[in-house]
C-alpha cells in the first residue's frame, strides 16, 4: 500500500480535505480505477493524502503547493463519480501527514468484531466546518489508524 513519491517540493505545503457521495454505479473495480488514476496523477504533482471510502461517501485528504491541490480538486468538481461535494478543510500545513502515499486508501466497511480502544465508528467531527480543529484532530487520527493498518498488511 506505501508508495514513495517521485518528486518533492520546497514550496509551501496546503491541504485541503473534501466529502462526496458516489453516484450510482461506483463499484469496487471503479473505484479500483479511481484510485490508480489519482496515484499517477498525484505523483506527476508531487500530491500526496488518503481516499476514504464508506457506505457510498467518499472522504479526501489531499496535500502539496495550493496549486496542485487546487486544481486536483476542481478536476474531481468535475468528475461525474461524485456528487454532493463540500470542501471540510483548507489550510496551510507545516509538514505532509501522508509523505509515504501518493494515495493511500481504506475502504471502510462494517465489522460485527468488538471494536478496539479508540476505534473511529463515525465521520461527524471530519464534517464540522466551523471548527478547523476538529477536523484536523480526525485527520490526525485518521493519519495514525492508516499508518497502523498498513504497517500490518506489509
Amino acid at each position: 500500500m506505501m508508495e514513495e513519491n517521485a518528486t518533492t517540493s520546497t514550496a509551501p505545503l496546503f491541504a485541503l480535505m473534501y466529502s462526496s457521495y458516489a453516484t450510482e454505479g461506483t463499484s469496487p473495480n471503479s473505484l479500483e480505477i479511481i484510485l490508480e488514476q489519482a496515484r499517477r496523477k498525484n505523483a506527476r504533482l508531487d500530491i500526496t493524502g488518503i481516499l476514504l471510502y464508506r457506505q457510498g461517501r467518499f472522504y479526501q485528504y489531499l496535500e502539496g503547493t495550493e496549486e496542485a491541490v487546487r486544481g486536483v480538486y476542481d478536476e474531481i468538481q468535475q468528475d461525474s463519480r461524485h456528487t454532493h461535494l463540500r470542501i471540510l478543510l483548507e489550510t496551510s500545513v507545516p509538514s505532509r501527514r501522508f509523505s509515504e502515499w501518493t494515495m493511500g486508501y481504506e475502504p471502510l466497511r462494517e465489522t460485527t468484531e468488538n471494536a478496539p480502544a479508540g476505534f473511529r465508528s463515525t465521520f461527524v467531527d471530519l464534517e464540522d466546518t466551523q471548527s478547523p480543529a476538529n477536523v484536523l484532530r480526525a485527520v490526525t487520527e485518521l493519519t495514525y489508524w492508516y499508518r497502523a493498518r498498513a504497517s500490518r498488511v506489509q
